[in-house]
């Protein structure tokens, strides 16, 4: 993608950055949260591993994506798990 295209869409909200050259739609991305947000809610926590597994990717996109959800306390790192922020 052109990086002035990209920069508009990330500018006007449209995509939401999670790694270097990892991007997501926004709905895309605030679905992905919510149901990381209820895993957690009935699990009381959720590794990379049960991320990986809930939306059937590999380590290289879960962990990134999780990363500024930590950022932003939205969740919160304990060990190898993570819990709401």
């Amino acid at each position: 993608m052109d990086a002035e295209v990209l920069n508009a869409l990330l500018d006007r909200g449209d995509l939401v950055k999670v790694g270097d050259d990892i991007f997501y739609p926004r709905a895309t991305y605030e679905a992905m949260v919510a149901r990381i947000l209820a895993v957690i809610d009935e699990r009381g926590s959720a590794s990379v591993a049960d991320l990986r597994d809930l939306f059937q990717t590999t380590r290289k996109y879960a962990v990134p994506f999780m990363e500024p959800l930590d950022e932003v306390r939205v969740t919160r790192r304990q060990g190898d798990v993570r819990v709401r922020g």
